[in-house]
């Protein structure tokens, strides 16, 4: 990963590198949710907490050959992933089974 993206993730308007990162990064991040077995907008929630953490720690970034940015990403990922777990087990009511029976109304099984 570049230092120089990395450092311009940080700046304020950096769309077009979020853009850069996304389509870099997205897959990785999408993966790790998917096998955490997480539905896709589960996926765009921790996508949101994971670039809104990066915003954060990557102020103060410091670029380390000796350290890989992927191996970070991974972990503040799966940090993100286990945060969205305990939510939604305080919040028992906000986990679905899925499914178009859900949506609309037709699931036997519905008060």
């Amino acid at each position: 990963t570049s230092p120089t993206l990395i450092r311009m993730l940080a700046l304020p308007g950096s769309d077009e590198a979020w853009g850069v990162f996304l389509d870099r990064y997205g897959p990785l991040i999408d993966d790790r949710c998917r096998r955490a077995g997480l539905q896709p907008a589960d996926a765009d929630d921790v996508r949101a907490a994971v670039c809104a953490r990066l915003v954060e720690a990557l102020r103060g970034f410091r670029h380390d050959p000796a350290r890989r940015f992927r191996g970070y990403l991974r972990r503040v990922v799966d940090n993100a992933i286990r945060s969205h777990w305990r939510t939604l087990r305080r919040r028992p009511g906000w986990v679905g089974r899925g499914g178009e029976a859900d949506c609309d109304g037709d699931d036997p099984g519905a008060p």
